[in-house]
Parts: structure tokens; C-alpha cells; sequence
């Protein structure tokens, strides 16, 4: 049995505490409104799938609710509708709602026939949220090269991908030319390798409190740096690089290979 990966299961295990209801529970409740509820600039978003933007003409949804706690608390809203309604249709509803000039709205109109499982909306929402979530995390920086590197590795499966994700960088790095005339040819670095840093980082991560995500970017910087300098590189120095420049920028002097990706 792999120790890398028994570790990580028991680490998983000893994670799970007897908060994770409290931490996972998202209801629109009381205690959770009055425990982590918007504040002034926070973006509220609104889901709906058919009839349920109709939810607005009652003042008593929780749908009406939602909206005017964002309005109360100078927050912004965003509303997305699916279903098989015109956008004009649904905009007549919208503007009943107490939205703002800042506010957004989207509709995706798909008919339901032939579709009686509605499978197809279901998947387009997906594909939206999805292609959202990702492009808020590049215009956060947190996107190097065609990877989000900002994994934290809290369970066996995000693990596995912060592994993948070092290596991919590091033996990326050293396969190209300009790495090689610079400081030689050299051998790409194993799974294994890769996951013992990593798990190295996590304490490390954990100790200092630092702040999550900061596991791979950390790993990756400091194979690279040992391997160019040919000396002892600390999680020190290695977190004063990244505060210093970030992932991004430290790879584009190493890569060209991610230069001409941007």
C-alpha cells in the first residue's frame, strides 16, 4: 500500500470533523444570514430553472427575500433564468423584482421538446456556471498556462490532481530547450517525488498559516529553484519568491511554452 496515499486518507478522515454539516449548510436560514449574510458589494446569485422566476411576484418567496437582503445591505445581484420562455417574457418578470442598474440578468432559452427529462437545460446551466467559475479564477491570476494551480489538496482525489499539476509544470519546464541550455539536461521528476513534496508543503502550509492554495505553487517553485540553483531551497525562500512574484510570473521566465500561451 502506498504510504503517500494512506496518509492522505487518514488525513482526509482527521479532517472530517463534526463541523462539516455547519460548514457545508448554504441554506437562505436565519442563523446562516445572521452567522455569514451579504455585506456591502457582495454579489447574490439567483438560479432559476422554468416557472420558478415567477417567485417574484410573491412577496413572501424566498426568492423576494433574497433579492431585498442584497438591496439592504448594498449588495448586487445577478439573476440567471433557463427555460423554454422568451427573454422578453421573462424581463417583463424581472423588472417587477427589486433589481438595480448594476445588477445582471441572463436567460437561455431552450424549448422542452424533444426533451422530457429537461436534460438539456440542466447541461447548459452546467456549461454556464462552469465557464463562469473558471473565468473568475483566471481574472483572479489563479490560471497558469492551461491549469488552475489553486488546489487545495484536502482530500485523496484533490491530491492526486495537486500532484499532477506539479509535475505537469516542473517537467514541463525542464523539457524545454531554453531550461536545458541554461542548466542542463535532467531527468523528469516521478509521481512519487512530486507527492512527497507536496505533502511537505501541506504541513508546512498548515503550520505557518498562510492561507490554503498556496500548496503547489509553493512544491513547484521550490523543485524548480533546487534544480536551477543545484542548492538546499527552504519553504521560505520559496514563499518569498511567490509573494514576491506569483506562479505566473516566476514560470514565464523559465517557460516559453507559457508565453506563447498568453
Amino acid at each position: 500500500e502506498d504510504p503517500y496515499l494512506k496518509e492522505a486518507a487518514l488525513r482526509s478522515l482527521k479532517n472530517a470533523g463534526d463541523d462539516q454539516e455547519l460548514l457545508y449548510d448554504f441554506s437562505f436560514s436565519e442563523e446562516n444570514i445572521s452567522r455569514r449574510g451579504p455585506s456591502k458589494g457582495d454579489l447574490g446569485v439567483i438560479v432559476c430553472m422554468d416557472d420558478e422566476v415567477k417567485e417574484i411576484y410573491d412577496k413572501k418567496s424566498l426568492l423576494t427575500k433574497f433579492i431585498n437582503l442584497f438591496r439592504e445591505r448594498e449588495g448586487n445581484l445577478a439573476l440567471v433564468s433557463i427555460g423554454d420562455g422568451k427573454k422578453e417574457e421573462i424581463e417583463k418578470i424581472v423588472k417587477k423584482a427589486n433589481f438595480g442598474k448594476d445588477d445582471l440578468f441572463v436567460h437561455i432559452s431552450i424549448p422542452n421538446f424533444p426533451d422530457p427529462i429537461l436534460l438539456r437545460r440542466h447541461i447548459a446551466l452546467k456549461m454556464l456556471l462552469n465557464s463562469h467559475s473558471t473565468a473568475v479564477m483566471a481574472k483572479l491570476g489563479r490560471v497558469v498556462g492551461n491549469t488552475m494551480t489553486n488546489v487545495s489538496p484536502s482530500n485523496l482525489k484533490l491530491i492526486g490532481r495537486a500532484t499532477y499539476l506539479i509535475m505537469s509544470h516542473v517537467n514541463d519546464t525542464l523539457s524545454q530547450k531554453e531550461w536545458i541550455e541554461k542548466y542542463g539536461k535532467m531527468e523528469p521528476i516521478s509521481f512519487s517525488s512530486a507527492n512527497a513534496v507536496l505533502f511537505d508543503a501541506i504541513d508546512y502550509v498548515s503550520s505557518s498559516n498562510i492561507g490554503q492554495t498556496a500548496e503547489v505553487a509553493l512544491s513547484i517553485i521550490r523543485i524548480l529553484e533546487a534544480l536551477k540553483t543545484k542548492k538546499f531551497v527552504s519553504w521560505e525562500d520559496a514563499l518569498r519568491i511567490l509573494n514576491l512574484e506569483g506562479l505566473e510570473n516566476y514560470l514565464l521566465k523559465l517557460n516559453p511554452a507559457i508565453r506563447a500561451k498568453r
